[in-house]
């Protein structure tokens, strides 16, 4: 006589965000982990027409699709919550994550247990349906607990990241040889999408105040592009500073670049400081909450006031004579990754999360 097998927690995954950004990076990251498991049948739901629907399609993976409005039109979007309520009825998940975004709103109240991943701060109002909370950071975690959800029902899971293959240093030399920056030339990489709220053009501005043979990377793209690029050109920068734009697989650019900065006015989540530990850079971010509550300033990072280009500008070349110094923050900062950053450890509490939510549903 056999044992019966267990069968696989249905587990749908709900985001209606266009992306791309961090938090649709998170998103594949974690279903991708979460199927090699073999504990969970995933069901991925996504905004149609959506990097994640490009992604996943990619990737091979099934997935469904529902309009989650747009930024003008999501008040007006009356097909959403019908086609949710219908793959719900029929697909019988045993759990919802959904992944909060002011389209949220357009996921139905269910019976069926619903986690609320927040990995920025929104109102609440987008998060009613939700029977249980994740918050991937301390302050998202204070934002949520202030205001008045169940505290039992909280729960902070920060994000993983994966750590690059051995040998990732040899891109290094193409990357450098590719955008003509010399082998022995101090390399800055600032990433993210290019919005007034990073602070890129306080980055720039420090440049300035730099060695000449100081050179930055700076790789996304996003409505601040063209300032930037103008900036560039007027303060005659354009042969120390290369755009990359958007890239889908940014270990390259880690790997020829020698310090990260943060120079963010303001951060939800700190998402980049964890990828540039995990490839063993030293960092500089502003002393912002997010960043703050992560970084300890001499420990794993050094922190500068935001819009501050001077000290920004003092603590690049601190790192860049301090070799001794770098290479602490760097291995400092490597070691946290891996001890608080792990993919195994952030999935486990996502396990238990779900345990509970599960027995609580079942009890209520």
């Amino acid at each position: 006589m056999t044992d019966t097998p267990k069968r696989k927690l249905r587990l749908m995954h709900i985001c209606g965000s266009p992306g791309p950004s961090g938090t649709e990076k998170f998103f594949l990251r974690l279903i991708q982990a979460q199927m090699a498991e073999g504990i969970y049948e995933i069901i991925p739901v996504v905004k149609r027409k959506s990097w994640l629907e490009s992604e996943l399609k990619k990737l091979d993976i099934p997935y469904y699709t529902a309009p989650f409005g747009g930024k003008v039109f999501r008040f007006l979007d009356f097909k959403t919550t019908p086609i949710l309520d219908h793959l719900i009825d029929n697909l019988k998940p045993d759990l919802i994550q959904t992944w909060v975004s002011p389209s949220n709103r357009l996921v139905p109240q269910t019976n069926v247990p619903q986690v609320a991943r927040m990995g920025r701060q929104f109102a609440m109002k987008y998060c009613k349906q939700a029977h249980f909370m994740v918050a991937s950071t301390p302050d998202i975690e204070a934002h949520i607990r202030k205001s008045g959800f169940n505290e039992e029902r909280v729960a902070q899971i920060p994000t993983f990241v994966e750590m690059p293959a051995e040998g990732f240093k040899d891109f290094r030399f193409d990357v450098r040889a590719e955008y003509n920056i010399p082998e022995d030339a101090p390399v800055v990489l600032l990433l993210g999408r290019l919005h007034e709220t990073k602070g890129f053009d306080v980055a720039l501005f420090a440049l300035n105040l730099l060695p000449q043979n100081v050179h930055i990377l700076l790789v996304g793209d996003g409505p601040q592009s063209r300032a930037l690029k103008a900036a560039v050109e007027a303060d005659r920068l354009s042969n120390r500073v290369r755009f990359v734009g958007w890239v889908d697989n940014i270990t390259p650019f880690f790997a020829a670049a020698d310090i990260f900065v943060l120079p963010s006015r303001r951060e939800s989540s700190t998402n980049v400081v964890l990828e540039a530990w995990a490839h063993k850079l030293p960092v500089v971010a502003t002393t912002i909450p997010a960043p703050k509550a992560m970084l300890s300033s001499g420990e794993n990072a050094l922190l500068v006031s935001p819009d501050s280009e001077q000290e920004l500008a003092r603590a690049i070349e601190r790192l860049i004579a301090e070799q001794g110094l770098a290479n602490q923050l760097a291995a400092a900062g490597h070691k946290k990754v891996k001890a608080e950053f792990a993919r195994d450890a952030v999935l486990e509490k996502y396990r238990k999360l779900y345990q509970t939510a599960l027995a609580r549903q079942r009890g209520a």
